[in-house]
C-alpha cells in the first residue's frame, strides 16, 4: 500500500453484560432479558456460525465482537469468500475457564469421560482461530500480550501489518470476561474516517468498563 496512507481505526464494536453495539454507527442493542447475549441475535452474523453452540464463552464473544467491528467499518463478508484480513487478539485469562470446566466435568463423570458437548480449548489463540475461519480471514492471526500499553501496542502492530501489505485490514480484539472491544484497523481515507491509533487506544486503556470506553470513544473520533 502507499506509504503516505494514514492507517487508523475505521470501526469499533463492543459487547458487555447488558448490551452490544457499534461506536461509529452509534448503535446500541440492549438484551431482552437475563441470560441473553449478542450471538443469540440471528441478525448479527451474515450467515450462521458453525458449531457456535459448542464454543466456549471467549470464542462466542470473539465472533460477536469481530462481527460488530466489521459492521462498524462497513466491511462485508460472505460464506465461502476469503479476504486478506488479519486478526490480533488478547484477553486476561486465555482459555483457563474452558480448561477448568472440561476437567471439572471429567472429574464429576468419574474420571472416565467428559460430556460430548464440552470441547476443550488448550490454546489462548483458539478463539481467534475459530473466528478467522468463520469470517474467511486469511491474513495473519495472532494472540499477542504486552505488559504495558497492551491495546495501543496491539493497534500499532495491526497497523504495521497493513502498512507492510500483509493484510488489507486487521481486526483487533480485546476481551475480559463477558466484555469485549473490537477495532478494525485500515487506511482511514479508504474508509472515509475513523480514529487515529492513539485516539482509539487511550480511552479504552483508561476506562474501567467497556461502556466507559465507548462513551470516551464516541467523542474522540478524528473525523
Amino acid at each position: 500500500m502507499s506509504g503516505s496512507a494514514i492507517i487508523g481505526v475505521t470501526g469499533i464494536g463492543w459487547v458487555d453484560a447488558a448490551a452490544y453495539g457499534c461506536v461509529r454507527q452509534a448503535t446500541t442493542t440492549v438484551y431482552a432479558g437475563p441470560g441473553q447475549a449478542p450471538w443469540r441475535n440471528t441478525g448479527l452474523f451474515s450467515y450462521p456460525v458453525k458449531n457456535l453452540g459448542r464454543f466456549d464463552a471467549p470464542t462466542r464473544l470473539a465472533c460477536a465482537v469481530c462481527a460488530l467491528a466489521l459492521q462498524d467499518a462497513g466491511l462485508r463478508y460472505a460464506e465461502g469468500v476469503k479476504q486478506e484480513i488479519g486478526l490480533l487478539g488478547s484477553n486476561d485469562d486465555g482459555c483457563l475457564a474452558a480448561n477448568r470446566a472440561f476437567f471439572q466435568d471429567y472429574v464429576e463423570s468419574g474420571r472416565t469421560l467428559a460430556r460430548g458437548n464440552l470441547f476443550i480449548y488448550t490454546l489462548p489463540s483458539s478463539p481467534l482461530a475459530e473466528t478467522a475461519i468463520h469470517f474467511g480471514f486469511r491474513g495473519p492471526v495472532m494472540y499477542v500480550g504486552f505488559e504495558a500499553n497492551g491495546l495501543g501496542a496491539l493497534l500499532h502492530t495491526a497497523a504495521g501489518l497493513v502498512r507492510e501489505g500483509q493484510a488489507e485490514a486487521v481486526v483487533v480484539l480485546k476481551s475480559d470476561g463477558l466484555e469485549g472491544l473490537g477495532f478494525t484497523v485500515a487506511p482511514l481515507v479508504a474508509a472515509g474516517g475513523g480514529w487515529t491509533l492513539e485516539s482509539a487506544a487511550a480511552p479504552a486503556e483508561v476506562a474501567g468498563t467497556v461502556r466507559d470506553a465507548v462513551t470516551r470513544l464516541e467523542s474522540g473520533r478524528c473525523t
